[in-house]
């Protein structure tokens, strides 16, 4: 069933196209210029806003912005418009503001959407070329599309479409678009003029209630009927018990890795090669350590490395050989090997290692550390609860949670890291 108001024309009652003319004029709207962290008051519409920002774009970025908010949005646009459209669920599911849909013109609402997904992607392009204070601005207006623009007729058009839909406002997916504003918004806040102002942004973010809690925070899939806690008792995973059961010889087997990470340094090691792995370098060069470096933006100082055993469901037949009862041990726990993003590791942290504060991106999984060489001072922060590794014990955490972790100047810590359903 679609979903719309209905135009009634009354004396002194102004007509649905002047209404239309009204609210792109008024909503989505935001200041040249607004504090960090906090929603603009209304003064320049979303288009005017996206073309200033657009304009700040590298030439080689814009039209890659501009083919991502097109990839983006043909999703949803039979939810929008056409004679399939169903405003309701698109706005419980959150890919529609209920300001937007106050606009009776598909034309004029298809304008509105498009402008405003585009917005958030010039946002975020300026926030990764380092432009936070106008990545901020961007996202602010973004924000103030979905909570302040329409005033009371929005929040109304929200809370009956929430009661209309309510399968499709329970959905995983549903506020991912706002999730996504008030994360990045966030990160660009941290960087353009810190912390406080970042948890500015997560507060009000939560006060939206697109988040269950304030320091937790997922971006992607969430679902809200999950019990929320940072640790969880690993005797309580049959997984995470079968684990620290086949500790000594992970152990072992790690020993063994890093044996041949030093041997790397000087003459080279790759796993397809050799006996065993452990070969030279013959013929090929310089060839790849053992552990490799771990690709994340959260990593604030030393070095983290891994070696990988399962990544997305994959596994690396080379790299298990080396490990084989750690592989055999994975393989046998279902609770392991039942999501397709999940990832199975060795990890190290390096002395002095500061991996600073994130959220994992759904609350759909649990993640699982195996304390293998941990020296005394290896902590770890979820939620606002610090616990640190032992050796031959789990850790299970629900890494959507706020964390981060550290390892001491003088020595390296190891785990082996798992996720679960």
């Amino acid at each position: 069933m679609g979903y719309a108001t209905m135009e009634r024309k009354e004396p002194g009652k102004a007509t649905a196209r002047s209404k239309d003319r009204a609210a792109t004029k008024s909503n989505m709207v935001a200041p040249a210029k607004s504090a960090v962290g906090e929603i603009p008051s209304a003064s320049a519409t979303v288009e005017t806003t996206v073309r200033r920002l657009l304009s700040l774009l590298p030439p080689e970025n814009k039209q890659v912005v501009l083919s991502m908010a097109e990839q983006s949005i043909a999703p949803h646009m039979d939810l929008l418009v056409g004679a399939q459209a169903d405003r309701a669920t698109a706005i419980a599911h959150g890919v529609l503001a209920p300001s937007e849909a106050m606009l009776q013109d598909e034309a004029a609402l298809k304008a509105a959407v498009v402008a405003r997904t585009l917005l958030a992607l010039v946002s975020q392009a300026l926030l990764l070329t380092a432009r936070e204070r106008e990545a901020c601005e961007g996202y602010g207006v973004c924000a103030h599309v979905f909570s302040v623009a329409g005033g009371r007729e929005a929040a109304q058009l929200r809370a009956e479409a929430r009661r209309m839909r309510p399968m499709a406002a329970a959905n995983r997916e549903a506020g991912k678009t706002e999730r996504e504003i008030y994360r990045f918004w966030g990160d660009a806040a941290l960087k353009a003029a810190g912390a406080a102002h970042a948890a500015r942004v997560h507060q009000r973010g939560y006060q939206r209630g697109i988040w269950p809690a304030i320091l937790q925070r997922p971006v992607g899939q969430l679902d809200r009927r999950l019990t929320a806690r940072p640790f969880w008792d690993s005797a309580s995973f049959p997984a995470a018990v079968a684990l620290e059961r086949a500790h000594c010889a992970i152990r072992a087997e790690l020993d063994r890795l890093l044996v041949l990470q030093d041997r790397s340094t000087t003459q080279g090691w790759r796993a397809d090669r050799g006996s065993g792995g452990g070969g030279g370098g013959g013929g090929g060069g310089r060839m790849q350590p053992v552990f490799v470096a771990y690709k994340s933006d959260s990593l604030k100082a030393g070095a983290w490395t891994d070696f990988q055993l399962f990544a997305n469901g994959q596994r690396d037949e080379a790299h298990c050989k080396l490990c084989p009862q750690t592989a055999t041990a994975i393989a046998a726990c279902p609770a392991f090997n039942e999501l397709l993003c999940g990832a199975h590791f060795f990890s190290r942290l390096g002395p002095g290692t500061h991996i600073g504060a994130h959220c994992g991106p759904s609350n759909l999984r649990l993640r699982c550390h195996l304390g293998l060489r941990v020296p005394e001072g290896c902590c770890i922060r979820v939620g606002d609860e610090v616990r640190a590794w032992e050796e031959g014990k789990c850790l299970v955490f629900d890494d959507s949670f706020d964390h981060e972790a550290c390892a001491p100047r003088l020595r390296t810590r190891a785990r082996s890291s798992c996720h679960s359903p």
